[in-house]
């Protein structure tokens, strides 16, 4: 009895994570589709945004109902103007118009954004009589994801979230890269990035 209910279990999840995967597979074409008709128009400025994490649990699926869970943000610049459009697996978003410039970071200082590295959490502590230090490893983490579309050229960084909020560990040491990393180029277009990703929500709720 106890392997059936195992098999069964065994089933449900593995359909459950096939549905998973078409979902993200409904979001990210929604979003090469948007970023060809972009291109075929001759707008070349071109950011994709969204939150990554591994470790999460299954999700929630619900008959006739749709949870959007694959969530990315599309913002392109076109004639000094700058717009944004949200994409996921549930339904279409209007575009909005933004007077904030993410593309001004990632323009000016692009040799430094693309060769520039977030360092992992590392803490010293004095083991014996000597200052060592170690790592720390989390089962679950977030990163910001960035897909840079700049004229000819191409960039994907990525952002471990922990890697800049989490200052001191469980004790009390402190993140040595904690400052390089919230002082990187990245780290300034997230924020901006999420300010703008906070304000298009609101618009097209209304408030």
């Amino acid at each position: 009895m106890r392997t059936l209910f195992a098999l069964i279990f065994a089933l449900l999840l593995s359909l459950r994570c096939l549905a998973q995967l078409d979902n993200s597979a409904i979001t990210n074409q929604k979003i090469d589709d948007k970023i060809q008709a972009l291109k075929k128009d001759k707008i070349d400025t071109i950011l994709c945004y969204y939150i990554y994490c591994n470790g999460r649990p299954p999700r929630l699926m619900l008959k006739d109902s749709c949870i959007a869970y694959d969530i990315k943000y599309l913002v392109w610049c076109d004639r000094s103007r700058i717009f944004m459009e949200r994409f996921d697996e549930c339904k279409f978003y209007q575009v909005q118009l933004f007077y904030q410039n993410p593309f001004y970071l990632p323009l000016s200082r692009y040799k430094r954004l693309s060769t520039e590295k977030i360092l992992p959490r590392e803490y010293r502590a004095l083991v014996g009589n000597k200052m060592q230090l170690f790592g720390e490893a989390i089962d679950h983490t977030c990163s910001g994801m960035f897909d840079f579309y700049l004229g000819n050229q191409f960039l994907h960084k990525e952002l471990d979230l922990t890697d800049l909020d989490r200052l001191l560990d469980d004790d009390k040491h402190v993140n040595r890269n904690y400052i390089h990393n919230r002082k990187s180029i990245i780290e300034s277009i997230r924020e901006q990035m999420e300010q703008m990703v906070s304000l298009y929500n609101k618009k097209i709720d209304g408030k």
